[in-house]
């Protein structure tokens, strides 16, 4: 099948922390949805690539997605992988999935993966579009791509109202229980399994909300300007 916005991510729960929001409210305008996760993020401190695969599955439920692959490629060792492969299965996936929109991680996240995936992605979104680059297969360029910021000097291009859906983003997130602080389980101590991680999240949600407006918010950054064919539409006036 194909998607209209498709995420990339480094591992199982990025997509959910960093896109969710704007996942959830496209799916419930009547788009479809989609992410690729490039790890089964096998070399995270705390659970299993088996509890990480599960806990996907049931985020994937909860953020209502129509596609969601995982691309085997090894965690914590993106850097040192093979970029050309990467670029070539990614390219592939979204000449069938053939979406319009791309969502990327932050190029300047601490996470060394999330930078390869950005990298990788971008990379992909451009071939994609060549016609005589792994020609077997029709050549499709998403319209737009924009980025997750998670770098805390990252500026936004713009930012999605997503009132209506932050408490199901906040429940796909804590779907990775792994991942997240445990009174009765030992963690390793991980921003993520730290006591107060999902707080911090509708925090920063709340943030990007009162900058627009609204309850919550979800910010993204792009490239290049945002295009607007209708100002009053496009600016919700």
């Amino acid at each position: 099948m194909t998607v209209d916005v498709l995420s990339l991510a480094a591992h199982p729960d990025d997509t959910e922390i960093t896109a969710g929001g704007l996942l959830l409210t496209l799916k419930h305008r009547g788009h479809t949805t989609g992410a690729i996760d490039f790890t089964k993020g096998e070399f995270g401190s705390n659970g299993t690539a088996a509890d990480r695969m599960a806990e996907c599955d049931a985020a994937t439920k909860i953020l209502e997605l129509d596609v969601r692959i995982n691309l085997g490629f090894p965690d914590g060792h993106l850097s040192s992988y093979d970029t050309e492969a990467m670029k070539e299965t990614v390219v592939k996936h979204l000449r069938t999935l053939k979406p319009k929109l791309l969502i990327l991680p932050d190029r300047n996240f601490r996470h060394p993966d999330h930078g390869v995936v950005a990298r990788i992605g971008h990379d992909a979104w451009f071939y994609a579009g060549l016609a005589k680059y792994i020609s077997e297969v029709p050549p499709h360029r998403p319209k737009l791509v924009v980025y997750t910021p998670q770098h805390r000097k990252t500026e936004v291009s713009f930012i999605v109202n997503v009132s209506d859906v932050a408490e199901k983003k906040l429940e796909a997130i804590a779907a990775y229980r792994s991942q997240l602080f445990s009174d009765n389980e030992k963690r390793t101590e991980t921003p993520l399994a730290h006591a107060d991680f999902l707080e911090r999240i509708r925090a920063s949600m709340r943030h990007y909300g009162a900058m627009i407006g609204a309850a919550y918010g979800e910010p993204y950054y792009m490239d290049s300007p945002v295009p607007l064919n209708d100002v009053f539409g496009g600016l919700g006036l």
